[in-house]
């Protein structure tokens, strides 16, 4: 059970006006998760694995960047 407390532990992103943003572990496992969900959906419309890879990480970068 250590294993997944280790995804448990928050870490500093950054300092927003004195307030810090912290994110856990997790939040890896999900952004890799929905790259490759974004990039298997977009793969079918580019047709080239390299690019829906990079589409898919692109749109999944932008859209964590937003929260």
């Amino acid at each position: 059970m250590q294993f997944f407390e280790f995804f448990k532990q928050k870490f500093q992103i950054t300092n927003v006006y004195g307030i810090p943003v912290r994110a856990d572990y997790r939040w890896f496992f999900v952004f890799v998760l929905m790259t490759w969900i974004t990039a298997f959906n977009i793969h079918q419309f580019t047709g080239n694995s390299v690019a829906s890879g990079i589409f898919g990480f692109l749109t999944t970068g932008i859209f964590f960047a937003s929260i």
